[in-house]
């Protein structure tokens, strides 16, 4: 979960080309998780027992399970969100955009 936030929160991609553990291109959600198994031993055993495992096998290392936990976490902000909303009286939306001026004929 605490990758999923990170990641999210910088607007960093989480896939690479392969979700293989151990290869250079796996991306940053694979590659980060590697990193903090280095200092935590249950995700260490966790990754070495689990990961590079065929699909169909749990192992909450995939991207679907990514993309579920995403889900989970965008739902539970939409929801803090709406219920700021519907207890304020006065609420303002502020629009920040940059027109695209490269059109050039």
């Amino acid at each position: 979960m605490s990758v999923v936030k990170f990641l999210s929160s910088r607007g960093l991609a989480f896939r690479g080309e392969n979700e293989i553990l151990g290869s250079q291109r796996n991306g940053n959600y694979l590659g980060v998780s590697e990193l903090i198994a280095q200092y935590d031993p249950f995700l260490s055993s966790h990754l070495a027992k689990y990961g590079n495992q065929s699909r169909g096998k749990l192992s909450y290392l995939s991207s679907t399970i990514c993309k579920e936990i995403i889900k989970i976490m965008q739902n539970h902000v939409l929801a803090v969100i709406v219920k700021d909303l519907q207890q304020s009286r006065y609420f303002s939306l502020s629009v920040d955009s940059t027109p695209y001026t490269s059109h050039i004929n």
